[in-house]
């Protein structure tokens, strides 16, 4: 990247794709406060994204960095705070990263890829994004779900085939299948809890109202 980078204060738009750049610089792209997208994609990028002094782009709105070989987005992935509070399209496909930041102030959302990795678990906050349309996270090393998607209700599509999930049934199920199987275990999650008498009954007639409020709704 060249040195006087961070003197292009009206750059909006980068795109480096198909190159050998190892290093993004987001030291000094942090310091533009117009940018808005980023492509580089088939590069040589390697370790962690984002540098440890960059917690924050409050205007990065597209980032593309697919088809590289980033091990993480942050320092200390699962823990580092990474606010990218107006970011709404996503794609870290064909990586190695093996786990998301804390996702919880990228509120804006919309498309997450990242299919061809070695992630683990669902990021922290995934289930708090309300914008989130599209997340494809084919083929990685993902086990289990978290039955609260069942509550991201712009989540329209959500594939998941080629991960060793214990639940096998989900890699097939379509998103709002896929949903509403996971918003009926936690209604009997929420009835197995509850203190009180009659506990069988009360689970059974959960069950019966909630299949019945299914019914009305599709």
């Amino acid at each position: 990247m060249p040195p006087c980078i961070h003197h292009l204060t009206n750059l909006r738009v980068l795109n480096i794709s198909s190159n050998r750049f190892s290093d993004l610089s987001l030291d000094a792209l942090a310091t533009l406060p117009a940018l808005a997208e980023v492509y580089a994609s088939k590069n040589a990028l390697t370790g962690s994204l984002f540098p440890s002094t960059v917690t924050v782009l409050p205007s990065l709105r597209t980032l593309d960095v697919s088809k590289n070989s980033i091990a993480s987005l942050a320092w200390a992935s699962t823990t580092t705070s990474l606010s990218l509070p107006a970011l709404t399209y996503l794609n870290i496909s064909h990586n190695r990263l093996i786990a998301l930041p804390n996702l919880s102030t990228w509120t804006s959302l919309i498309s997450l890829l990242a299919e061809e990795n070695a992630i683990t678990t669902l990021p922290p906050g995934f289930t708090d994004l309300q914008q989130l349309h599209t997340v494809i996270l084919t083929s990685n090393d993902i086990k289990v779900l978290d039955d609260r998607i069942a509550s991201m209700k712009s989540l329209e599509t959500l594939e998941v085939a080629g991960n060793p999930l214990r639940e096998k049934r989900f890699l097939t199920m379509g998103t709002e299948v896929l949903k509403r199987e996971m918003s009926r275990r936690l209604a009997l999650t929420e009835v197995m809890n509850a203190d009180g008498k009659g506990g069988t009954m009360v689970l059974e007639s959960a069950i019966v109202e909630h299949e019945e409020g299914e019914d009305e709704m599709f």
